[in-house]
C-alpha cells in the first residue's frame, strides 16, 4: 500500500477529494524528517521501507489534525517512533 492510502486510511477519508493536500503534507513530512537527520531511503519496487513510510504517515496525519488545533503537542508515540527510527539510521551509517 503506497503512502497516501496508508494516509488516508489512517485518518479515515474514503474519497480523493483531499488528496493534492494530504500529498503536500506527505512531502512536508519527508522534508522535516530529512532536517531532523533522517534520510528519505531508496524506494523499492515503488514503496519505501515500511518503518519509514509507517513515520511520514504519523508525521503526516499529526500535522493534518494539528491544522484544527495548533496548540497540539506532538504525540508521544510519534516523538518515540522518530528518535527510533533516528537512532537506527544512525547505527546504520556507522556500520
Amino acid at each position: 500500500m503506497d503512502i497516501l492510502q496508508q494516509l488516508k486510511q489512517n485518518l479515515e477519508i474514503p474519497t480523493a477529494i483531499r488528496d493534492e493536500y494530504l500529498r503536500q503534507l506527505i512531502r512536508t513530512a519527508k522534508e522535516v524528517l530529512t532536517r531532523e537527520g533522517i534520510p528519505e531511503p531508496e524506494e523499492e519496487n515503488g514503496y519505501y521501507p515500511p518503518e519509514y513510510q509507517n513515520l511520514v504517515v504519523m508525521y503526516a496525519a499529526y500535522f493534518y489534525r494539528k491544522r484544527a488545533d495548533d496548540r497540539q503537542r506532538m504525540p508521544d508515540m510519534l516523538r518515540y517512533a522518530r528518535n527510533s527510527y533516528l537512532m537506527k539510521v544512525k547505527m546504520e551509517a556507522k556500520t
